[in-house]
């Protein structure tokens, strides 16, 4: 599969041609209540019944504002989040999103709101296998660990490379604990990527290989320059992981069979409509073609809901179209038009305004004026 050579030259033009083609499909009400569980699972919350699935909307959901795998930020604020599993997990270091073959490209600009009801989870971290240096030392980031590598000849030993070790501050280091250490004798840490003489890739998890089936999956986690050549390694190679292969990270765009599919969870689900891939943050050029080999690899995840409806933002975002001055503020996932001197007196700020196109905001209802503040 590493001798396919991909095209990447997406055009906008061309996606938005095929998303025309497409049809709306209406997801059974027992399936909803189905996703609507595996929600509340995956997030790690209590599990729910069946009652409160019928009463919660799509976009109560918490996480749902958002695709997992996404790196998003408030516009009024600078921090920055990755989604994971229905939670917000911040980002110390920008090197930290580069370890783990992100794009800031794809950095979504969110309402205070929409970020706000996202529950938190852990710090990010460097990925497994990510080489870093501070204060003369150098250390491999493995099952969260940070592995000293003890000196020259036991790095060279296991096929690592200079030029792949990044320098981190105390602070970055620090989000790791101490692990043990790597020595001459030392095999493969977990989180290492190795190629063979027949150039397949494998990664290195819980002392055994995992397979890395093609160039889409590989680059959904990894570079390319990251890899360990065999050749120049003299460790042992291990017995294949009762995983089975590794699958595409959360949150990947992909074209194939005439639409557009976001992953999640080693699946694959179509997104809609423009306006619906416009609502939930995302841009164009994140879409990645996949060929026939990971169309049919990648399984296909019908319950999913996330690409069937425009992401309706919660109450009380201040939004404005593209194209116009005017702006709106979500009630019920109705527009509700404000004045300028009601805006001020609200104590939004421009800031606060999220830009949308002028096809997704052409989606919602709009409603009657917001009324004017009582006066003191």
């Amino acid at each position: 599969m590493y001798a396919d050579i991909i095209s990447k030259n997406n055009k906008k033009v061309i996606m938005i041609s095929i998303f025309m083609a497409m049809f709306f499909v209406i997801v059974p009400y027992g399936e909803a209540k189905i996703e609507c569980k595996n929600f509340y699972k995956n997030a790690g919350e209590t599990p729910v019944d069946d009652e409160t699935c019928q009463a919660v909307g799509y976009n109560e959901i918490p996480g749902r504002a958002f695709l997992n795998g996404s790196i998003i930020k408030k516009k009024t604020n600078p921090k920055v989040y990755y989604i994971e599993n229905f939670k917000k997990r911040p980002i110390e270091s920008p090197a930290i999103v580069e370890s783990r073959g992100l794009n800031w490209k794809n950095l979504i600009i969110a309402s205070e709101a929409d970020v706000d009801q996202i529950p938190n989870g852990e710090n990010l971290k460097f990925r497994d296998g990510s080489l870093l240096s501070n204060r003369g030392g150098v250390y491999i980031i493995s099952n969260g660990l940070r592995r000293p590598i003890v000196s020259p000849a036991a790095f060279l030993r296991l096929g690592f490379k200079w030029n792949n070790i990044k320098a981190v501050s105390d602070a970055e280091l620090n989000l790791h604990p101490l692990g043990e250490a790597v020595t001459t004798t030392s095999n493969y840490p977990d989180g290492v990527v190795i190629k063979t003489g027949s150039g397949k890739m494998y990664l290195v998890e819980d002392d055994k290989r995992r397979y890395i089936p093609s160039p889409l999956v590989f680059e959904s986690w990894f570079n390319w320059n990251e890899t360990v050549d065999l050749s120049l390694a003299v460790a042992p190679v291990y017995n294949p992981n009762p995983k089975g292969d590794v699958t595409i990270r959360d949150g990947v765009l992909i074209s194939g069979e005439g639409k557009v599919w976001f992953t999640e969870n080693g699946k694959k689900a179509p997104i809609y409509s423009p306006e619906i891939f416009e609502s939930l943050g995302l841009n164009w050029g994140q879409i990645k073609v996949a060929i026939p080999f990971d169309m049919a690899n990648i399984p296909t995840n019908n319950l999913s809901n996330i690409g069937k409806n425009v992401k309706t933002p919660n109450d009380f975002t201040a939004v404005k179209s593209s194209s116009s001055s005017q702006i709106y503020v979500f009630r019920g996932g109705v527009l509700r038009p404000i004045q300028m001197n009601e805006f001020n007196k609200m104590y939004y700020s421009l800031d606060q305004v999220i830009t949308m196109p002028d096809r997704v905001i052409k989606q919602y209802p709009v409603g009657s004026n917001v009324p004017p503040a009582p006066s003191s």
